[in-house]
């Protein structure tokens, strides 16, 4: 675990003892994780920790094995990810790319973005257009899309400008469209087959065949999954749990703060009506809520898959 002493930031063990002497300006740290950053540890023998270019007035991040030594004496944007595999993807001055544990460089950092590497055909962008690559980072689709997503559940969501205005569908790993480009909004599959879905102003379930699950409705938002942070590394929202999803009651861009939450199941049926301040996922059968008009002033409380209270909002 990290720790500071008035000399600068270590590691500790469980027992307390420094196993990598107080010697870093700021401590290790991955992202940012409901507004408090968190350091997830070793990941293949491999930490991050946090830099400062005083020179140049520039923050970034570095790798450290367990004895404390720097990989390399590269310092890389903050969008860099620990190691997974055996490979990290790193970016410098805003270019994508891949090294191996020792530092080295399996892909030069020459992309503009790049997407999931955990997918089984990854999202890369050159100048204005993305395609994708495999595994062995060879480009398996070409450069076609204004924008592109990694693979999951075998399926790709691309972007494309149409009348000057951005729509999104879904290709398979042939590079066939198979749910068509045609929505104003639309997010990655999640490990389930089901996607988020904005057309004609309104949200909507899909799963792998573009059927609607739940119909876009007159007033629900399903918020933004996008990706989270977990463990040092990205992967898909798992947004969906328990076949449950949280919906807003409005049809908001954001559903956060002003708007009440509330939970459904993926074929439609209201388990609950948007009547929580917070809502949040489904873990081990239950998920916890609160209530309240004031987020000073909340009230805590637990759900099962049913709806039903298991432990009434309490302060």
């Amino acid at each position: 675990m990290a720790a500071k002493n008035w000399t600068g930031l270590g590691i500790i063990d469980k027992q307390g003892k420094a196993i990598i002497d107080f010697q870093f300006n700021a401590p290790p740290v991955i992202g940012k994780y409901s507004g408090f950053y968190s350091w997830p540890g070793f990941k293949e023998n491999r930490a991050i920790i946090f830099l400062y270019d005083k020179t140049n007035n520039k923050p970034g991040i570095g790798y450290i094995d367990k004895k404390g030594n720097r990989i390399n004496n590269i310092s890389y944007d903050y969008d860099s990810e620990y190691f997974f595999d055996g490979k990290a993807k790193v970016v410098i001055n805003q270019k994508y790319g891949i090294i191996d544990v020792n530092g080295d460089y399996i892909i030069e950092p020459i992309y503009d973005d790049m997407g999931v590497m955990l997918s089984s055909l990854i999202a890369v962008k050159s100048g204005s257009l993305y395609g994708y690559m495999d595994k062995s980072f060879n480009i398996k689709i070409d450069f076609l899309y204004n924008y592109a997503e990694s693979f999951n559940s075998d399926l790709g969501l691309v972007g494309r400008e149409i009348n000057g205005k951005m729509k999104y569908g879904y290709i398979n790993p042939e590079n066939k469209i198979v749910i068509p480009i045609k929505y104003e909004k639309a997010f990655s599959f999640d490990n389930d087959g089901y996607a988020l879905v904005k057309e004609n102003g309104k949200y909507g379930l899909i799963n792998t065949s573009g059927t609607y699950t739940i119909i876009p409705g007159e007033s629900v938002n399903f918020g933004n999954p996008g990706l989270v942070g977990y463990n040092g590394m990205l992967r898909f929202s798992d947004y969906i749990i328990e076949d449950i999803i949280i919906y807003y009651d409005n049809s908001a861009e954001s559903g956060f703060e002003s708007d009440k939450a509330g939970y459904m199941r993926t074929d439609g049926t209201v388990l609950t009506g948007p009547v929580f301040f917070n809502a949040f996922l489904f873990e081990n059968g239950v998920a916890k809520v609160q209530t309240g008009d004031d987020y000073r002033k909340l009230n805590t409380g637990y759900i099962n898959t049913d709806g039903k209270y298991i432990w009434e909002p309490t302060r």
